[in-house]
C-alpha cells in the first residue's frame, strides 16, 4: 500500500509508535524494536529484489510476445513463492486479473 498510494511513511516508525502505545501490555516489544527493524529491512530488501527479478523476466517474456497462464505460473513458481499470484500479476503490471482469471 505503501507504494501504491505514495505515502510517505516508514513501517518501523509504524511499529514503534504501536510499541509506545502498548509498553505496559507487551515491554518486550519496546526492547526489541531494533530487532524489529532489522527484520522490516530484511524483508524490504526481498521485495524491491523480487520486483526487479519480476520486472526483468517481463520484459523479456514481453518482447518474446504475448504471456500465457503457464508461463505466468512458471514466473511465480521459479520467483515468487510466497506472494499471493494476484500480488506477483500486480507487479508485473497485470492490474485486471482476479480469483475469476483462474
Amino acid at each position: 500500500f505503501i507504494e501504491k498510494y505514495n505515502w510517505d511513511i516508514n513501517i518501523a516508525d509504524v511499529c514503534k509508535w504501536h510499541a509506545e502505545e502498548l509498553k505496559e501490555l507487551f515491554p518486550e516489544v519496546s526492547e526489541h524494536l531494533d530487532e524489529i527493524r532489522e527484520i522490516l529491512n530484511v524483508e524490504k530488501d526481498k521485495y524491491y529484489k523480487t520486483k526487479r527479478k519480476a520486472s526483468k523476466i517481463l520484459e523479456k517474456l514481453l518482447s518474446e510476445g504475448d504471456i500465457s497462464t503457464a508461463t505466468l505460473i512458471e514466473i511465480y513458481d521459479s520467483c515468487c513463492k510466497g506472494q499471493s499470484h494476484y500480488a506477483i500479476l500486480n507487479l508485473l503490471g497485470f492490474s485486471n486479473f482476479n480469483s475469476s482469471s483462474f
